[in-house]
């Protein structure tokens, strides 16, 4: 294979792993009917349930970032979804062979599964700083963060339909075998690969110093502001369905027609993005951008959800109406548009040394928020309505175009 292509290669492999990896971490809620049976009719407990991959990826993707810098992208990789493959699949056989198996041994398997296969989250973003140049980077790390909203996606399609036809154990048994075939890809042809003077990239950010990055500022403002970024995605993502449907009266299946337009969008926006950023040469002024637009879209949608459209005169309702809706696409779209930024960016600051513990930590907290948000939103809806949770949405994107380093070269 010419060298031009082995790195888009690299690339294909960690995005097919990562997809397969966030349809255990994030597709279980299409799981709910089988959950909530499983769970002996508890909302609570399937909560819980759904919630085990979550709690298992915040546990290790800072370790699993350690092994990365320690001993490489490849045997982390290779041994995460190897062993994670091999628990989900022990889970997924046990459930299939009993009528009934133990609530918290079913959480503890999926906790113990989505543990192992973290490694990707850490190991297949420093994987891309390894090979791609600093003006293919961007590009490629947003192309790798497609890997959620595939995930997500697919998991949406299938999921039901293994469960409906052979149960809950098909969909788990599904996502180990990609899995286990994902890491015998990794085996097979990313070790030939890496044979290459991978590293070589790494020289035009700098390997990092041999202290620690977090010895500086930016790296932390990185940090912050990406959680900030992610209470308006998560705000959005969990709300918006529930404002479109009891505030605008939409028919469920049509609000959910319209938020699988905004994830494929975000998908496409993702990648657009990383391409503008390796134009640009930057990755803080797109991202700074997203912030601004998100708290300018944010605030309309605050306050056109106070002033609700349906007591206007009927031509100004209307126009409110569609105004309402395309902010509410747009402002969608836009919060989930940043992670490949931001993930670059931080790797890019943490240097070669340390950029494998940095992606596990930007990812430990912005799932750690991602959790927070739902219950704490749900309260602060309950109190100020959604025109108070928009305008929430707003300060904290606001305070991110704020939180963001100055400048965006790496230091040395």
């Amino acid at each position: 294979m010419a060298p031009s292509r082995v790195r888009w290669w690299v690339l294909a492999v960690g995005l097919l792993a990562q997809t397969f990896t966030s349809m255990l971490q994030f597709g279980l809620p299409f799981l709910h009917p089988q959950l909530f049976s499983l769970a002996g009719s508890s909302a609570e407990i399937a909560a819980l349930l759904i919630a085990a991959p979550s709690v298992g990826l915040v546990a290790s993707l800072f370790a699993w970032g350690w092994v990365a810098d320690r001993h490489g992208e490849r045997p982390a990789m290779v041994l995460g979804l190897g062993s994670g493959a091999l628990a989900l699949g022990s889970l997924a056989l046990l459930l299939g062979a009993r009528q009934y198996t133990p609530v918290p041994v079913v959480w503890w398997g999926l906790f113990l599964s989505s543990a192992l296969l973290a490694s990707v989250n850490s190991a297949s973003g420093r994987l891309i700083l390894s090979w791609f140049p600093l003006h293919e980077r961007g590009l490629a790390m947003g192309i790798r963060q497609t890997s959620q909203p595939l995930g997500i996606a697919f998991a949406a399609a299938l999921f039901p339909l293994a469960a409906q036809g052979s149960g809950f154990h098909a969909p788990l048994g599904m996502v180990a075998l990609g899995c286990a075939g994902a890491a015998l890809l990794v085996v097979s042809t990313v070790p030939a690969l890496a044979a290459a003077s991978v590293s070589a990239h790494f020289t035009e950010a700098g390997r990092g110093p041999l202290r620690s990055p977090y010895a500086r500022s930016p790296i932390w403002r990185m940090h912050g502001a990406s959680a900030l970024l992610t209470v308006a995605q998560f705000l959005l993502s969990v709300f918006g369905f529930v404002y479109l449907v009891s505030a605008q009266h939409w028919d469920p299946v049509a609000a959910g027609l319209f938020f699988t337009a905004t994830g494929l969008a975000g998908a496409v926006m993702r990648v657009l993005m990383g391409w503008c950023s390796d134009r640009l040469g930057s990755r803080l002024h797109p991202l700074r951008w997203i912030a601004i637009a998100l708290l300018l879209l944010l605030g309309m949608l605050s306050a056109l959800a106070h002033a609700p459209a349906a007591a206007a005169p009927e031509p100004t309702s209307l126009v409110l109406e569609r105004a309402l809706l395309a902010a509410l696409f747009m402002a969608t779209v836009l919060s989930s548009s940043n992670n490949g930024l931001s993930y670059t960016l931080v790797a890019e600051y943490a240097g070669q040394r340390w950029a494998g513990r940095a992606l596990g930590a930007q990812n430990t907290a912005q799932n750690a928020v991602a959790a927070v948000v739902p219950p704490l939103g749900a309260l602060f809806l309950g109190a100020a309505g959604f025109g108070g949770l928009f305008l929430l949405g707003a300060v904290a994107a606001g305070t991110a175009a704020l939180a963001l380093p100055p400048s965006s070269r790496p230091s040395r």
